[in-house]
């Protein structure tokens, strides 16, 4: 049996969405992460959500206190974050392994508040020999960051047979060459945040906003 690893949902506070808008991703790193690996996260996680034409912007939780966006997702990482060669966990045999992310949920609401595990993700995959070790971390954290951001997105508990946004995921699955979102999700993105053209071809910008504000 393949090791895997399941996404799970937690609890915590609320937001909004607004088609039309830039997304802000704001990060915070409980450690400081290595810049190698933050470029192959954010590249990645701009490849899987490419198809659903979303205005994303990736940006420190600390740069963000008075710029609007559409929609925001806060995303913490917790550990190190940084690519440097795994230490154990060499068989592909099924454990019991911890959650790699989270999505938090107050009263049966899906909220954009999302938390990453850097030491566990590190463990979980296997390290490529070909590529430096940051691009492989980075790859993978990047597939994490997108299946969270599939739930807070959406604010959808369930998952899809096929793809990123997956119940359970491989190492190998989050360090192949490609690991799609699904057509169905990509559609729903797009509806509800893409922007909507007018009959003239304009795009048509919308007024409501929200800025980040530090839960209490």
């Amino acid at each position: 049996m393949r090791r895997t690893v399941q996404f799970v949902l937690a609890l915590q506070f609320a937001g909004v969405c607004v088609a039309g808008q830039s997304i802000g991703i704001l990060f915070e790193f409980s450690a400081k992460p290595d810049s190698e690996t933050v470029r192959s996260m954010q590249s990645e996680i701009r490849e899987i959500l490419a198809p659903a034409q979303l205005d994303l912007t990736f940006e420190p939780i600390d740069h963000s206190q008075t710029r609007p966006f559409g929609k925001i997702v806060i995303v913490r990482f917790r550990g190190t974050c940084e690519g440097r060669a795994r230490l154990g966990l060499e068989n592909e045999e099924a454990v019991d392994f911890p959650a790699l992310g989270r999505t938090y949920v107050s009263d049966g609401r899906v909220l954009p508040y999302v938390q990453i595990y850097c030491d566990e993700v590190r463990e979980f995959v296997p390290m490529n020999a070909k590529q430096a070790p940051s691009r492989t971390f980075g790859r993978a954290l990047g597939r994490v960051v997108a299946h969270e951001l599939y739930h807070a997105l959406l604010a959808t508990r369930d998952h899809t047979r096929t793809g990123v946004a997956r119940f359970a995921q491989s190492p190998r699955d989050l360090t192949r060459d490609k690991l799609a979102l699904d057509t169905h999700s990509i559609d729903l993105l797009r509806a509800l945040y893409a922007a909507k053209e007018n009959e003239d071809g304009s795009e048509e910008p919308s007024s409501n906003t929200e800025a980040y504000r530090e839960p209490r």
